[in-house]
Protein backbone atom coordinates (compact mmCIF):
# COMPACT_ATOMS: atom_id res chain seq x y z
CA UNK A 1 0.00 0.00 0.00
CA UNK A 2 1.39 3.24 -1.06
CA UNK A 3 0.89 6.71 -1.30
CA UNK A 4 0.03 8.74 -4.77
CA UNK A 5 2.36 11.39 -4.09
CA UNK A 6 1.75 13.14 -7.70
CA UNK A 7 -2.53 13.07 -5.88
CA UNK A 8 -0.98 14.70 -3.07
CA UNK A 9 0.60 17.08 -4.28
CA UNK A 10 -1.82 17.70 -6.99
CA UNK A 11 -4.22 18.52 -3.79
CA UNK A 12 -1.81 20.41 -1.86
CA UNK A 13 -1.78 22.86 -4.43
CA UNK A 14 -4.85 23.51 -5.53
CA UNK A 15 -5.85 23.61 -1.97
CA UNK A 16 -2.64 26.39 -1.42
CA UNK A 17 -3.74 28.45 -4.79
CA UNK A 18 -7.86 28.34 -3.27
CA UNK A 19 -6.32 30.20 0.07
CA UNK A 20 -4.57 32.76 -1.57
CA UNK A 21 -7.40 33.54 -4.11
CA UNK A 22 -9.64 33.37 -0.67
CA UNK A 23 -7.39 35.15 0.99
CA UNK A 24 -6.84 38.18 -1.91
CA UNK A 25 -10.62 38.12 -2.25
CA UNK A 26 -11.01 38.74 1.83
CA UNK A 27 -8.31 41.53 1.77
CA UNK A 28 -9.93 42.97 -1.33
CA UNK A 29 -13.48 43.39 -0.37
CA UNK A 30 -13.67 42.99 3.53
CA UNK A 31 -10.83 44.09 6.32
CA UNK A 32 -11.38 40.27 6.92
CA UNK A 33 -7.64 38.29 6.20
CA UNK A 34 -6.52 34.35 6.77
CA UNK A 35 -4.40 33.29 9.82
CA UNK A 36 -1.18 32.61 8.29
CA UNK A 37 -1.80 29.17 10.52
CA UNK A 38 -4.27 28.31 8.02
CA UNK A 39 -2.05 28.50 4.80
CA UNK A 40 0.11 26.04 6.98
CA UNK A 41 -2.29 23.71 8.10
CA UNK A 42 -5.42 23.26 5.32
CA UNK A 43 -3.44 21.89 2.43
CA UNK A 44 -1.24 19.14 4.25
CA UNK A 45 -4.48 18.59 6.15
CA UNK A 46 -6.76 18.63 3.41
CA UNK A 47 -4.39 16.10 1.35
CA UNK A 48 -3.68 14.02 3.69
CA UNK A 49 -7.22 13.06 4.17
CA UNK A 50 -8.36 13.10 0.50
CA UNK A 51 -4.99 10.37 0.17
CA UNK A 52 -5.95 8.09 3.23
CA UNK A 53 -10.04 7.89 2.21
CA UNK A 54 -8.65 7.03 -1.61
CA UNK A 55 -6.09 4.80 0.10
CA UNK A 56 -8.82 3.09 1.97
CA UNK A 57 -11.44 2.60 -0.51
CA UNK A 58 -8.68 0.95 -2.85
CA UNK A 59 -7.64 -1.38 -0.32
CA UNK A 60 -10.54 -1.63 2.16
CA UNK A 61 -7.62 -2.27 5.40
CA UNK A 62 -5.98 0.42 7.23
CA UNK A 63 -2.41 0.71 6.52
CA UNK A 64 0.21 -0.39 9.46
CA UNK A 65 1.07 2.43 11.25
CA UNK A 66 4.87 1.74 10.47
CA UNK A 67 3.58 2.37 6.72
CA UNK A 68 1.51 5.34 7.80
CA UNK A 69 4.53 7.25 9.68
CA UNK A 70 7.01 6.40 6.11
CA UNK A 71 4.26 8.19 3.95
CA UNK A 72 4.13 11.10 6.55
CA UNK A 73 7.55 11.73 5.65
CA UNK A 74 7.34 10.74 1.95
CA UNK A 75 4.27 13.47 2.02
CA UNK A 76 6.39 15.51 3.89
CA UNK A 77 9.00 15.37 0.97
CA UNK A 78 6.78 16.74 -1.29
CA UNK A 79 5.50 19.69 0.55
CA UNK A 80 9.20 20.68 1.29
CA UNK A 81 9.86 20.46 -2.40
CA UNK A 82 7.00 22.55 -3.03
CA UNK A 83 8.10 25.08 -0.80
CA UNK A 84 11.38 25.66 -1.97
CA UNK A 85 10.17 26.08 -5.02
CA UNK A 86 7.78 28.68 -4.16
CA UNK A 87 10.50 30.16 -1.64
CA UNK A 88 12.92 29.98 -5.34
CA UNK A 89 10.24 31.62 -6.99
CA UNK A 90 9.48 34.41 -4.54
CA UNK A 91 14.04 35.23 -3.66
CA UNK A 92 13.84 36.03 -7.42
CA UNK A 93 11.12 39.47 -6.39
CA UNK A 94 13.01 42.18 -5.43
CA UNK A 95 11.39 43.21 -2.28
CA UNK A 96 11.13 39.33 -1.27
CA UNK A 97 14.90 39.04 -1.86
CA UNK A 98 15.67 41.98 0.56
CA UNK A 99 13.61 40.82 2.60
CA UNK A 100 14.44 37.20 2.85
CA UNK A 101 18.70 38.97 3.59
CA UNK A 102 16.85 41.08 5.82
CA UNK A 103 15.60 37.78 7.99
CA UNK A 104 18.62 35.68 7.34
CA UNK A 105 19.35 32.31 6.25
CA UNK A 106 19.53 30.62 10.04
CA UNK A 107 16.68 31.78 11.12
CA UNK A 108 14.59 31.19 7.62
CA UNK A 109 15.56 27.87 7.84
CA UNK A 110 14.55 27.11 11.33
CA UNK A 111 10.97 28.51 10.95
CA UNK A 112 11.15 26.05 7.62
CA UNK A 113 12.08 23.40 9.90
CA UNK A 114 9.49 23.96 12.48
CA UNK A 115 7.03 24.41 9.72
CA UNK A 116 7.92 21.02 8.31
CA UNK A 117 7.71 18.94 11.51
CA UNK A 118 3.80 20.62 11.91
CA UNK A 119 3.47 19.33 8.29
CA UNK A 120 4.68 16.06 9.09
CA UNK A 121 2.59 15.14 12.06
CA UNK A 122 -0.60 17.10 10.55
CA UNK A 123 0.08 14.38 7.30
CA UNK A 124 0.37 11.33 9.60
CA UNK A 125 -2.79 12.61 11.79
CA UNK A 126 -4.83 13.04 8.95
CA UNK A 127 -3.92 10.30 6.79
CA UNK A 128 -4.86 8.28 9.48
CA UNK A 129 -8.35 10.08 9.63
CA UNK A 130 -8.92 9.79 6.17
CA UNK A 131 -8.94 5.96 6.20
CA UNK A 132 -10.51 5.30 9.53
CA UNK A 133 -13.42 7.34 8.89
CA UNK A 134 -13.82 5.86 5.19
CA UNK A 135 -13.65 2.54 6.67
CA UNK A 136 -16.27 3.35 9.10
CA UNK A 137 -18.35 5.02 6.85
CA UNK A 138 -18.26 1.73 4.16
CA UNK A 139 -18.49 -0.70 7.75
CA UNK A 140 -21.72 0.84 7.86
CA UNK A 141 -23.32 0.65 4.45
CA UNK A 142 -21.92 -2.76 4.33
CA UNK A 143 -24.21 -3.28 7.58
CA UNK A 144 -27.66 -1.26 6.51
CA UNK A 145 -27.98 -3.39 2.69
Amino acid sequence: MHVNLFRYGGVYVAVLVALIVVGWLLARFTSVGIPSGLNTVLPPMMAALMEGQAMAKRSGVMMPSGAMWRSAVAMTAVVAAINMVILFGLSMIPGFADLFNAIGFGLLGGIFLFLLVMVFFTNRIFLWFGQRNTLKTTDVRVLKK
